[in-house]
């Protein structure tokens, strides 16, 4: 019961963490390490519950007419959230009137706005609280859409359509390597929406989501079936996703985002690069998998667009540099390229020369 009466305004014990754990990430939390693996998430967490009584100006602080004030409330208004994810934000009050003790519109929406942003890491915020955490857009959703569709349409699906050739990456597109080549500055953000958006200013700053341990937890840990077989039934339904009790962040969507962490930061051979660079950021996300990834942006449907614009702005659009070309030189296909063209250009130039000579020598002789 103690739990159950812990205020949202104070930091977590570990019986919290338990309990925050199995109820945002289900199975995906109870089946790792539980609090090392998602040590990151939970210092995501405490920030959070520091920015509560936050304020710019008096009375401007988000624990203000709050519906929620123990994790016991938070737990229900995300049951409730879970539960009806077609619903509009009107109708999302009306059911949470029957849970909570502060009945305005207001403070009913600043709990679903805190819920979503902790339970799914989308910085859901009002106008008044923008700039909070970690400088990420926020975005506030309105009383016309159903919340189902308006968290699909943070994730757009691109337009562009490439080829085979124009969709292929090269070895080098790492983020370790745009870094100490390309001069890129990294940040890390923990609005999921926020996941490789490329500011440019003064300097070139891409931000990262690396919860890792999220992402893999929502994709395969939330599951309302206990039982082996019928889950097991579910992977396979056409139906899935509206079946999942995360339902609300799309299954592609986290299927895309973990394949571009492993892009970005590869593991096994010849990463030495990017280990150093993670270590030097003090994160250790990949140190747990899935590992596999794609380097053609043809399997990128909803970060495409995002990854075209880093590979424009950052990669190929460097001016020329020693140390930029020895690295390229490194790959044996670009390395057995150069060579080929320096053979040529020279063979070129020594028969242009030649043959210049000669010229000279018939014309001389003909005087």
């Amino acid at each position: 019961m103690a739990t159950q009466q812990t205020l949202v305004t104070d930091e977590p014990n570990d019986d919290v963490k338990y309990l925050i754990g199995e109820k945002f990430f289900g199975d995906g939390f109870s089946r790792t390490d539980r609090l090392t693996r998602f040590a990151s998430y939970f210092a995501f967490h405490a920030i959070e519950v520091k920015e509560l009584q936050f304020s710019r100006f008096e009375g401007a602080n988000q624990i203000a007419d709050l519906a929620l004030k123990t994790y016991h409330d938070l737990i229900d208004v995300v049951h409730v959230i879970r539960d009806h994810p077609d619903s509009t934000r009107p109708d999302l009050r009306t059911e949470l009137q029957k849970k909570v003790s502060h009945k305005g519109d207001i403070a009913i929406n600043r709990a679903i706005d805190i819920c979503l942003r902790w339970w799914l890491m989308l910085n859901f915020r009002e106008e008044r609280f923008r700039g909070l955490g970690s400088g990420r857009p926020s975005f506030q959703w309105d009383d016309k859409t159903q919340l189902r569709s308006y968290v699909s349409e943070l994730f757009p699906r691109s337009k562009w359509q490439l080829d085979r050739k124009e969709s292929r990456l090269a070895p080098e597109f790492t983020v370790a390597y745009m870094h100490s080549v390309c001069k890129l500055r990294v940040r890390w953000t923990s609005s999921l929406e926020d996941h490789l958006r490329l500011q440019v200013r003064d300097e070139k700053t891409l931000w990262i989501f690396p919860y890792k341990a999220c992402l893999e937890a929502w994709l395969h840990g939330q599951k309302d079936n206990k039982d082996a077989y019928a889950y097991v039934k579910l992977l396979w339904d056409s139906n899935y996703t509206d079946k999942m009790r995360s339902s609300l962040l799309p299954r592609e969507v986290l299927r895309e985002t973990i394949r571009s962490l492993n892009l970005l930061f590869p593991v096994g051979a010849r990463t030495d690069e990017t280990e150093n660079f993670l270590r030097e950021m003090g994160q250790s996300f990949q140190s747990v998998g899935p590992f596999e990834f794609s380097n053609s942006l043809m399997d990128f449907d909803h970060w495409r667009d995002r990854l075209l614009d880093l590979q424009e702005m950052v990669f190929l659009n460097q001016p020329f540099t020693i140390t930029r070309f020895w690295q390229e030189l490194q790959d044996p296909e670009k390395f057995m390229n150069f060579w080929l063209a320096l053979v040529l250009i020279s063979g070129l130039t020594l028969v242009s020369t030649i043959a210049s000579i000669m010229q000279t020598v018939k014309a001389f002789q003909a005087q």
